[in-house]
């Protein structure tokens, strides 16, 4: 066994627990990490009845597992990915007209998008999973719908393919989207959950800050990075670069874009609802309307009804009847 990974190991552990243990009385400031040396192969400290097939480990496997502790999502035995309950094929987006003139758009990863039709605008993003090397076709997916260019930063090694990124005296909260469709035009709402994942996680999470779209439903998936393995041991693996929000340093890698409004009805319940309308139920219907005008209160929830659909567009219903060059640039909860 390597003594000195294994030292390294050890000593990054035991900091950890002892910064935390200090760390119990909040009128006292956390002393400097401690490095504790100890060895794995002793029997007083790591019993086999407690701690059994300890030595069936390497000091390089038991370091890597301390710095997964460590660096949750940086450093992982598989990439953090975005878990469906069905496998949605690439397809082109499905364009529908709802009552007040609000147009539902929903995107798949791979499908081409329309040419939007109405101001106000529902962009389904849920369970949109974007493969790290379409930073291409994400940018151009939200320069259509949106009519503004998200502004992203990579950070170590992430492939940008034919994307150029602007250069920082470029980037200013003022830049404009294209001339032929600037956000002022539109109204936009963006759904999201934790299966909306890739590049277009910080893309997203740009237009939001920038108050260019509202985002609605529930945290996305944090799989903002791009991964490389171990060379010793190939089933570790480490980021070797990550995509960003030109608009701060934030990393969302294992953490996700928080939505401006959250619905928070559980993964489950909400990929049901986004199912319905793929297996024939019309976003219409969806929005649970006919219930609200047989009596039922904006929040109905009979099982049916797609809450995070019902909630951007009574957030859209509400934004038409006010200025629609100021409120988006509000930035905060309506």
């Amino acid at each position: 066994m390597k003594t000195s990974s294994l030292r390294i190991g050890a000593s990054l552990l035991a900091s950890a627990f002892l910064a935390e243990v200090a760390s119990a009385d909040p009128a006292a400031p956390p002393p400097p990490p401690t490095r504790v040396s100890f060895a794995i192969e002793d029997r007083a400290l790591f019993p086999p009845e407690l701690y059994p097939d300890l030595g069936s480990h390497t000091n390089d496997e038991i370091f890597l597992a301390g710095l997964a502790a460590v660096y949750r999502g940086r450093v992982v035995r598989k990439p953090p990915a975005a878990k469906l309950a069905a496998k949605i094929p690439p397809r082109n987006a499905m364009s529908v007209k709802l009552s007040n003139d609000i147009e539902y758009i929903r995107c798949y990863a791979g499908g081409k998008v329309p040419e939007p039709k109405e101001r106000a605008r529902i962009i389904d993003l849920r369970c949109f999973k974007a493969d790290i090397q379409s930073v291409a076709e994400c940018t151009q997916l939200l320069e259509r719908l949106i009519g503004a260019t998200p502004r992203v930063s990579a950070q170590g090694d992430y492939p940008l393919g034919a994307v150029v990124l602007p250069s920082a005296a470029a980037l200013s909260p003022q830049q404009p989207g294209p001339a032929q469709n600037t956000p002022a035009t539109a109204l936009c709402v963006i759904l999201v959950n934790k299966g909306t994942s890739g590049p277009i996680e910080a893309m997203l999470a740009d237009l939001q800050s920038a108050g260019k779209v509202i985002l609605v439903g529930s945290v996305t998936a944090g799989d903002t990075a791009n991964y490389t393995p171990f060379k010793e041991y190939p089933s570790w693996l480490r980021i070797a670069g990550e995509l960003q929000s030109a608009s701060s340093t934030q990393s969302f890698v294992g953490k996700g874009v928080e939505p401006r409004v959250s619905v928070n009805i559980g993964f489950e319940k909400d990929l049901g609802a986004w199912l319905r309308v793929e297996n024939g139920v019309s976003p219409e219907t969806a929005l649970g309307l006919a219930q609200t005008r047989r009596g039922a209160n904006g929040n109905n929830n009979d099982g049916l009804t797609d809450m995070v659909l019902r909630r951007g567009y009574d957030i859209l219903v509400a934004l038409q009847g006010m200025d629609a060059d100021a409120l988006p640039n509000r930035g905060r909860k309506p």
